[in-house]
Formats: C-alpha cells, sequence, structure tokens
C-alpha cells in the first residue's frame, strides 16, 4: 500500500524518477494482491477444521449461494462508491433550497440547555448533518426531461422539444481498454455523450434517451459519471496510475470505482 501511495505523488509530482511510476505502482499492487491471498490462506490454516466430506460439501453450497446473492442479485452501481459520490454531489451542486432553508430555521431555533445535552449524545453528528438533506427535485429529475415538455405533453417538432432552456451536453469517457481499434487502445476508450435527447458514441453507436425512472439516467447521475475521478482501466487522456493492469485488476477486485456500469446502446 505504501508502494501505491508512493505511485501516486509520484505520478502528481510530473518528473521523470529513476523508478517508473507504471512499474512501482505494478509491484506494489502484484504484493497487496499476493498479501490478502496469503493472509486469506493463513486464516484458513488457523482454523484447522477436519470435518468429514459431506460438510464440506454443505459449506461449498452454502458459500456459492452467497456469492449468488451477493454477486449477481443487488445493482452493480450500488455497491461501489458511485453512490455514495454521486450523493455528495447532488448534495452540492443540485440542493433543495427550501428543505435547507427550513432545517436552518429549526437548527438555530432556542433549545433548552438539558435538551441539547442531551440530543448532542444521542446523535454527536445530528447538528453537523441538519443544514444537508437530499434534494428531492434534483434526485428525480431525469436527463431526457431537461429539455421537452412535461410528461403527458407532446411536442410537435424538435424545435417545441428545446424550448424549455439550454441543450445540456454531458461528455463521459467509456471505457474500452480492450479495443483492438487504433483510435480507441491508445486512449483506453472513446467520448460517451450523454444528452437530453440521445446517448453514445462513435465506438458504440446511439440510442434516444429513455425518460424512464428504471431505466433511464438522472441528472445527477450524468454528473457523477462525468466527473468520475477514479476507475479501474481509465485516466485522463488515457494515461495515469490507474491505468496499470495491474492496479486496475486488484481496483476491480475491491470494487473501488466512481464510474457506471451502463447497457451498450448497440
Amino acid at each position: 500500500m505504501i508502494g501505491n501511495v508512493w505511485g501516486f505523488f509520484q505520478a502528481r509530482s510530473g518528473k521523470k524518477h529513476l523508478v517508473p511510476t507504471g512499474l512501482l505502482v505494478g509491484v506494489a499492487s502484484a504484493l497487496l494482491f499476493f498479501g490478502l491471498v496469503l493472509l486469506v490462506f493463513m486464516l484458513t490454516r488457523t482454523l484447522n477444521l477436519n470435518l468429514p466430506w459431506h460438510a464440506d460439501i454443505l459449506i461449498f453450497g452454502v458459500a456459492a449461494l452467497v456469492l449468488f446473492f451477493i454477486g449477481w442479485i443487488p445493482e452493480a452501481n450500488y455497491v461501489s462508491l458511485h453512490r455514495f459520490y454521486r450523493d455528495r454531489l447532488l448534495e452540492l451542486f443540485l440542493p433543495d433550497l427550501k428543505i435547507i432553508q427550513e432545517r436552518m430555521l429549526k437548527s438555530t431555533q432556542y433549545q433548552p440547555l438539558h435538551i441539547f445535552l442531551r440530543n448532542a449524545i444521542a446523535d454527536p453528528f445530528k447538528a453537523a448533518y441538519t443544514r444537508v438533506t437530499s434534494s428531492c427535485p434534483g434526485d428525480t429529475t431525469m436527463l431526457g426531461d431537461l429539455c421537452r415538455p412535461p410528461r403527458g405533453e407532446a411536442a410537435t417538432s424538435l424545435e417545441a422539444m428545446l424550448l424549455r432552456g439550454p441543450y445540456h451536453i454531458i461528455n463521459s469517457n467509456i471505457v474500452l481498454m480492450a479495443s483492438q481499434h487504433p483510435r480507441y487502445r491508445p486512449r483506453g476508450g472513446d467520448n460517451f455523450i450523454l444528452s437530453p435527447l440521445f446517448c453514445g458514441s462513435r465506438a458504440t453507436g446511439w440510442k434516444q434517451t429513455d425518460r424512464s425512472p428504471g431505466n433511464g439516467f438522472t441528472l445527477a447521475t450524468a454528473m457523477a459519471i462525468s466527473g468520475a475521478a477514479v476507475n479501474p482501466n481509465a485516466g485522463p487522456g488515457g494515461e495515469g496510475v490507474t491505468r496499470q493492469p495491474v492496479l486496475s485488476v486488484l481496483m476491480g477486485l475491491l470494487n473501488l470505482r466512481l464510474g457506471y456500469w451502463a447497457g451498450n446502446p448497440k
């Protein structure tokens, strides 16, 4: 872990170093991965279980069932750092000002000392968190509704669909690190556009933006996808330590990503 932190700081300095950053990060990531596997091996050896064969089958079956529920059923974008990152951006850039003002007025009202102390002991973070709350309008605003008439009203022309305001074009990157195309492979991806009418890229083609809450992008999600600063196999301009293959595999196994899994427009 020290080696990976060292590699990050070395990459940020922008200077040439005796040990290449990619080599340093790759070796450090391999050692960390080996250490995790070795730790699991040591923990299983300490159990020193001598169980009959039918008990081993039972343990294997339970483990397979747990892996199925953990790996298949949950939404992939809800079990990574993306959702937490997205909600923090939502509170900062798309706040519900009315609710925040109400909470601020409520939190600044006079309280007797014994009530204040009782609340502080029960929840010491409550006072600091009262001014930050979820933003219902920002949380439910669909990207496909930004420049369209309200739901239930039909637009007669493209011009009528664009009367509500600026046409938002949100830029993001689609990770294509295994692409054989000479345009995408060096960069590790292609420019992926999220807009109210269409989403897609030259590499994947285009598809009309879904407006349904179950399948479409919200504005907050599109904003978080565009701002994903850390993701396996991705980096600014196709460069950076997170493009290192061994580190990317380690980040993938630990689910360290701010990016988003989405269906292919094709």
